[in-house]
C-alpha cells in the first residue's frame, strides 16, 4: 500500500478518470493551485481549499478516493484530459511549482540531468569537486552512460563555468546551472 512518501504512479497503478478528477478539482494553469471544487461531507475537504500535501522529498502529494497520487501527475490529468507521461519534469527544479508551464515530459535520462546538487556536494556546484592529490577542481559531465572530464581549474567558479557551458551542448534543453 502506498504511504505518503511513495505515491501512486501511472505504473503499475491507474489514475482516476479524467471525469473524475475535473469533477473533484478546478486547476489554475498560471498559479499551478489545485483546488477542490465541492465540499466533500465528513473528510474536511472543503470546496476552494488547495490540493496537496509536501511530501518527504517536496513534491506535493493528494488522497483521491482512498490512494495517494502525485498533484503534478493529476494536474496533466486535469490540463491535457489524458494520462501523463511515466516521468514528468519540473523545468524549474522546484518540485511544488505545478504550472503547467513549468511541466514538461522526460525520460529518466533528461529528468536526472535537471537535478539539483548533491547533498555531499562541498564545492557548491553541480558537476565540480575538488582534487585533493593535484589540488585543483575537476570539473566533469556525465554523457551516454559516460563520464566526461572537463578539465581542472584553479577556482570552483571556472569550473562550474566549464560545466555550464558542457551541459548546454550536451544536455540542451535539460541543462540547468546551480550555483
Amino acid at each position: 500500500m502506498a504511504t505518503p512518501t511513495q505515491p501512486y504512479n501511472s505504473y503499475p497503478f491507474k489514475l482516476p478518470s479524467v471525469e473524475r478528477v475535473r469533477e473533484l478539482f478546478d486547476y489554475d494553469p498560471l498559479t499551478g493551485l489545485l483546488v477542490r471544487a465541492k465540499t466533500v461531507r465528513g473528510r474536511g475537504s472543503i470546496a476552494g481549499s488547495r490540493v496537496g500535501t509536501p511530501n518527504n522529498c517536496g513534491h506535493l502529494v493528494c488522497r483521491i478516493d482512498y490512494r495517494i497520487f502525485y498533484v503534478h501527475r493529476i494536474i496533466w490529468l486535469h490540463f491535457y484530459g489524458e494520462p501523463p507521461p511515466q516521468l514528468i519534469d519540473h523545468i524549474n527544479g522546484v518540485r511544488n511549482d505545478n504550472r503547467i508551464s513549468n511541466l514538461r515530459p522526460a525520460d529518466f535520462t533528461g529528468n536526472s540531468r535537471n537535478r539539483g546538487i548533491q547533498r555531499n556536494n562541498t564545492t557548491g556546484f553541480k558537476g565540480v569537486h575538488f582534487s585533493k592529490a593535484d589540488g585543483k577542481f575537476k570539473s566533469a559531465i556525465k554523457v551516454g552512460g559516460q563520464r566526461l572530464h572537463l578539465g581542472f581549474f584553479d577556482t570552483a567558479e571556472a569550473a562550474s563555468s566549464a560545466y555550464a557551458a558542457a551541459s548546454k551542448r550536451y544536455h540542451r534543453e535539460y541543462s540547468r546551472e546551480h550555483k
